[in-house]
């Protein structure tokens, strides 16, 4: 195995910004200030686009507040620098295995990393201002919710590009805490109320969104939610929470691999709790809780290394996860949809052509038909009967793909969706964002985007072949295709998602 540090371990281990220390003077056009109600930031103008960065939206998790909910930031005096990143969550360390292609990177965080890293960031037209009301997209990174750093994607494209094509956006990007400083779980952690951190400090951030952004020339009842992988999951999350109830915080909702799913429990993470107790030396305390928020950072992130990764043998079986805990979370995804129990808003769910291959790595040793069913028996549907399992083998057969290697894998689509080759993924989230529809406006001007050629329909508009957008190979092509790939065996696997609670 190659070992890969996905934590820069000393970079940073206190607080990454200093409030309302006095900044030197700056021309007021290119260091504009926003004052909130807790204090006054100072962002940086560069272009066309204004950003303010890591802005904290909650205190440091810090000291009592590790594993706990995030709170209110408290106020502030002076003027806080808000025209760089702020630190990225403490990260999981990963190791790769040999087998992946030496081209496929993991990205995690690209700069400091500190535990005060609740902090957010708000990229807009330099010309805009308060009162202007434009919509607004928040994007939520993935990572397995194991690593992850929102300075990693650059919002500024999006702004750039929506002035361009006429059709400006906000863009929103927050960091929320993963692996076990985010998903820690237990019957302590409940006992705490303190249970699925990571997805309380993305709510928080929607609120403060819900707050403040008119400040910054947006329009809070115009937001949409955008995520990837770990981030999509937590938007379907965001979609059920309190079975359906937005509470105003977002009126449209984008998910790239990853749907409403069905969540382990919180009892079925208490090996992974007690186990980081034992590796932090605090099984002997009367309150184990109070003695994991006195461990040394360094120390408790050497013990959540120990913990496996999506790497793993068990791959997606994650240690650190959202859970079912009757608090947040109240039962199955899968379930509140089928009951009508979320959100009505518009969507856009989308995803790779391959993707579990990246997963595979940590079970390559599993090499028989009979050992693929009791994997995936053990591993991911223990509640599914053996007729049940026999069935689900027979929906994916052994047959090789003929695409190499891991062929369009889980995660390829960032490329794509935070590049500048063709601007159709963007293109299509900023008119989403606009308009609640991907689609190019009848009256944009010929020739600023290639979605001007071509007309995606809603996916209901046809029952027996939903129209889906698909990227293919070269780029820029892209044409409609019909949402029928393996079908039955997707209709057996939902089936068997709802047998969890």
């Amino acid at each position: 195995m190659r070992s890969f540090r996905l934590i820069l371990q000393l970079l940073a281990l206190g607080i990454t910004q200093v409030l309302g220390v006095p900044l030197t003077p700056r021309d007021a056009d290119a260091y504009p200030t926003v004052t909130l109600d807790y204090g006054t930031y100072q962002g940086v103008t560069s272009g066309s686009v204004t950003s303010y960065l890591g802005m904290n939206y909650a205190q440091p998790p810090v000291g009592n507040l590790r594993f706990a909910a995030p709170q209110e930031p408290e106020p502030f005096t002076g003027v806080a620098d808000a025209t760089s990143y702020g630190a990225a969550c403490p990260q999981q360390d990963i190791v790769l295995p040999d087998l992946l292609p030496k081209n496929v990177t993991i990205t995690s965080a690209s700069g400091l990393i500190s535990e005060d890293c609740l902090n957010l960031n708000v990229i807009k037209p330099a010309n805009v201002s308060a009162g202007d009301s434009l919509p607004v997209l928040f994007w939520i990174f993935g990572g397995a919710f194991e690593i992850g750093d929102a300075s990693t994607y650059d919002g500024s494209l999006y702004v750039e590009r929506s002035i361009a094509l006429g059709q400006p956006i906000i863009f929103v990007a927050l960091n929320y805490r993963v692996n076990a400083f985010g998903f820690i779980a237990s019957q302590e952690i409940l006992d705490a109320n303190a249970t699925n951190l990571g997805l309380r400090d993305q709510r928080l951030a929607l609120q403060w969104v819900n707050k403040y952004i008119s400040q910054f020339g947006g329009d809070p009842e115009k937001v949409t939610i955008w995520g990837e992988s770990a981030g999509a999951f937590s938007v379907a999350a965001h979609l059920v929470w309190n079975e359906g109830d937005t509470g105003g915080l977002f009126r449209a909702a984008v998910m790239q691999s990853g749907p409403p799913i069905s969540l382990r429990t919180v009892a079925e993470g208490q090996q992974y709790y007690d186990q980081l107790v034992e590796n932090t030396g605090c099984s002997g305390e009367d309150d184990t809780l109070a003695c994991l928020r006195s461990v040394p950072y360094l120390e408790l992130q050497a013990a959540i290394a120990l913990s496996p990764t999506f790497f793993s043998y068990q791959s997606l079986t994650l240690a650190w996860e959202p859970r079912i805990d009757g608090q947040v979370v109240l039962r199955n995804g899968m379930k509140y949809i089928q009951e009508g129990l979320y959100a009505k808003v518009p969507v856009i769910i989308g995803d790779c052509y391959d993707e579990g291959t990246l997963f595979s790595f940590g079970n390559v040793n599993v090499t028989t038909d009979d050992g693929f069913l009791e994997y995936v028996h053990s591993n991911y549907i223990p509640v599914a009967s053996d007729s049940q399992i026999e069935a689900l083998g027979e929906a994916y057969p052994s047959d090789l793909s003929e695409i190499p290697y891991l062929g369009a894998a889980h995660a390829t689509d960032i490329l794509e969706f935070f590049g500048s080759i063709d601007y159709i993924a963007p293109d299509a989230l900023i008119f989403f964002t606009n308009n609640l529809n991907p689609n190019a406006p009848a009256d944009l001007e010929s020739g600023l985007s290639k979605l001007s050629d071509i007309t995606w329909d809603q996916w209901g508009s046809d029952i027996s072949a939903p129209p889906l957008l698909t990227f293919v190979d070269p780029a820029p092509e892209v044409e409609i295709t019909a949402d029928t790939f393996r079908a039955d065996a997707i209709s057996l696997l939902n089936e068997l998602m709802l047998l969890f609670p």
